[in-house]
């Protein structure tokens, strides 16, 4: 069984607080077929224990700091383990697990490095965050639990937009569904059967703010004395756990107040809690919140974090400011008081747990993540330069890693950054398509409202100059000024006019929008186009093209569709011209697909859309004309490409253009043979899509891009 093993790494795991969960979840519910998880911790414990008895290899490294010599010993042993087990995506939780391992599993050669960031670094001292600065950028996406913790990182951390992505924690229903005897749990606590309750459940720290949850039971007894207070969550320390205690002796509420200790029986508690709350000073995101909506309970939070990325103010719950005694006090009076309100929320908030953060749904956004990173790896070896230059350049990535872990380590990046100091650079953004369609297999889709928040931003922070004065400042050689930044469009979609154009039009940003050409002339899709919006929108559950040497996809499902369209368009973008076109038919017609309907599905421009537009400050290059990487066609095939397309724009517009878009644009998509075609044809620059800065060194027929993912509003600024 061809598995992928995924190395997780925790600094502790000895119990059961919410990350440690979120783990415990995700390893022992991912698909065995596809994953082998292995666990390892710098402390164990309990926690260790319990995923051992589920069958997971845990690792425990009875670490207990990260810079230390023995630190440095078993760092060499988790290098060898790496690669002994044949590892493929590391994935760590915690800053000592995130500033240790990810060093190592990059040095190790780990195609995938992902980060699990769970609050928003309350603990994090300023150290730590220039750390943080350092550590982001190996990791190869940092999953968030929440928004809140997103903008955090993004902000604080000075990490790229798109390496952030959120995935919301998961909640398995079903461990809800039960009926327990209400009357048998609470006598066993020492409660009284007709008394309501109000539970909290939030481990022991000062962080999750129970000493106003305490202060608001005491405004809360003086209306209606009759009401019991469950603290339910592991004591951080026994000091903090005397301190809580001897606030409810000093509020004189200790008669009314039960602590519990840490429970294994959660959905058996949450049975006999009438309002569920959360003090929590600052919260990435609360398991003990979507736990009490999976059990119907009404919910009263502090908005603090991501909490409100879960509580529906006014709908499955109500929420209130941090630190605030009496306005929490009054939200749980008012719920206590009315039974239908309450009852409602509870109702409302299982409705939306199981809409939105069911443990399916995080499962399965998860093992997306990683086959479409493992996917993306394996795509970007085949354009990778092999042998020496490529052992030339590991080495010297690696040697530079360790030179910059070095100087952080020791304080003195000043000094050596002095030293390395990098040149101005240009950098140019590559853009696809600019609308809100939500079938987006390939990513090349931008929303609107993301566009424009992105264009802001850049606008905001640098110099946007066109395609055309970057070129001249490159080919002068002269000084290039700070924070420049270029605008491309590949294609030309329709989009861009009706979108995208209005934007840049509004804020007086200048373009430049390279056009397929023969897909423009025809009024046809671009061939990879027809194979999404066939796949899209076919009623066939499979696509059997054995016979072409691929095999039967099941298409039965989005996931399922959106995975086969990216396997078939990455391997027919290798694909003779003549191969290629003969499979699209044939693909076509297995789906019953009406082309009239793909056509219509992606429309690109037409010609008076880009004569309007060059009126008004937008400028057009050539993307080809069938949108095929030239490397894979004959001399004749090349030339035409390159000159009928730029013979066509001046035809129909009268532009004489100068620049150049390789098609697709990896490493391996040109050589020189088509930078002497270009030259011949009176081009001057052409783009890739090689994702770097541009110096007063490159190339100007191999200029550097960026390509914008769809969450980005920030990349490498």
């Amino acid at each position: 069984m061809n598995r992928t093993t995924i190395l997780y790494i925790t600094d502790v795991f000895y119990r059961m607080a919410g990350a440690e969960r979120n783990l415990f979840e995700v390893v022992t519910r991912l698909d065995p077929q596809k994953y082998r998880p292995i666990v390892m911790c710098f402390e164990g414990g309990g926690s260790a224990d319990l995923l051992r008895k589920k069958g997971v290899e845990v690792i425990d490294l009875q670490l207990k700091k990260i810079y230390s010599p023995r630190a440095i010993l078993k760092a060499f042993g988790i290098f060898k383990l790496l690669r002994q087990k044949n590892v493929k995506i590391v994935v760590t939780y915690h800053e000592s697990s995130d500033f240790l391992i990810s060093i190592i599993a990059k040095l190790a050669g780990i195609p995938v490095i992902i980060s699990s960031r769970r609050d928003m670094g309350y603990k994090l001292k300023p150290r730590h965050i220039r750390i943080y600065k350092f550590i982001n950028k190996l990791f190869d996406k940092i999953i968030t639990v929440s928004d809140a913790v997103k903008n955090t990182i993004f902000e604080k951390e000075d990490a790229f937009w798109h390496k952030l992505v959120t995935i919301h924690n998961g909640v398995e229903l079903e461990k809800f569904n039960i009926s327990p005897d209400k009357n048998i749990i609470k006598e066993s606590l020492g409660l009284n059967n007709k008394m309501p309750v109000v539970g909290i459940l939030a481990a022991l720290r000062p962080i999750k703010g129970h000493k106003y949850f305490l202060e608001a039971a005491s405004l809360i007894l003086k209306e209606l004395p009759e009401t019991y207070f469950l603290i339910v969550g592991w004591p951080e320390n026994e000091k903090y756990y005397n301190e809580l205690k001897e606030i409810a002796k000093q509020l004189k509420i200790e008669k009314n107040v039960l602590f519990i200790g840490g429970r294994t029986d959660t959905a058996e508690i949450l049975s006999i809690i009438d309002i569920s709350v959360l003090s929590s000073i600052n919260e990435g995101f609360p398991n003990a919140v979507l736990e009490s909506m999976a059990a119907g309970k009404p919910v009263v939070a502090t908005d603090s974090g991501g909490t409100r990325e879960a509580v529906i103010e006014g709908k499955t719950g109500l929420l209130v400011p941090p630190s605030d005694s009496e306005a929490l006090g009054k939200a749980i009076l008012k719920l206590l008081r009315n039974q239908d309100l309450a009852d409602c929320m509870g109702k409302e908030g299982r409705n939306l747990v199981k809409k939105e953060f069911s443990m399916e749904k995080m499962l399965r956004t998860l093992e997306n993540l990683y086959q479409s990173l493992l996917f993306e790896k394996e795509r970007m070896k085949e354009f990778t330069p092999q042998g020496i230059s490529l052992l030339s350049k590991t080495l010297s990535i690696k040697v530079k890693f360790m030179i910059k872990a070095a100087v952080h380590y020791l304080k003195t990046s000043f000094l050596i950054s002095r030293i390395f100091h990098y040149k101005n650079s240009i950098k140019i953004l590559a853009y696809h398509r600019v609308n809100n369609d939500y079938f987006d297999p390939l990513s090349m889709n931008i929303e609107i409202s993301t566009f424009e928040k992105q264009v802001r931003y850049i606008k905001k922070y640098y110099k946007i100059i066109p395609l055309s004065k970057a070129v001249e400042i490159l080919k002068k050689h002269k000084k290039i000024p700070k924070n420049l930044v270029v605008l491309t469009f590949d294609d030309g979609y329709k989009d861009f006019y009706l979108n995208a154009y209005p934007i840049l039009s509004k804020y007086k940003i200048p373009a430049t929008l390279f056009l397929s050409i023969g897909a423009i002339e025809e009024k046809d899709a671009l061939w990879f186009d027809a194979i999404v919006s066939a796949v899209k929108i076919t009623q066939k559950r499979y696509l059997d093209l054995e016979k072409y040497g691929f095999k039967k996809f099941i298409i039965d499902s989005i996931d399922k569709k959106k995975d086969a369209i990216q396997q078939i368009v990455y391997c027919l973008k290798k694909s003779p011209l003549n191969e290629r076109n003969n499979i699209l038919s044939y693909l076509l017609k297995e789906l019953a697909c009406d082309s009239k309907k793909v056509d219509l599905s992606y429309p690109l421009l037409d010609w008076e859309d880009i004569k309007a537009m060059s009126k008004n400050g937008v400028t057009f290059g050539s993307h080809g004309m069938t949108h095929t990487i030239l490397r894979y066609l004959t001399e004749e095939e090349i030339e035409n490409e390159i000159a009928t397309s730029r013979e066509i724009i001046k035809n129909k517009t009268g532009l004489d253009i100068q620049f150049f878009s390789y098609p697709n644009g990896g490493v391996g998509d040109f050589n020189q043979n088509i930078e002497c075609l270009l030259k011949k044809h009176n081009y001057i620059a052409a783009c890739t899509l090689i994702n770097d800065n541009n110096t007063l060194h490159s190339n100007l027929f191999t200029l550097k891009r960026i390509c914008v993912s769809k969450s980005m509003r920030n990349l490498i600024f």
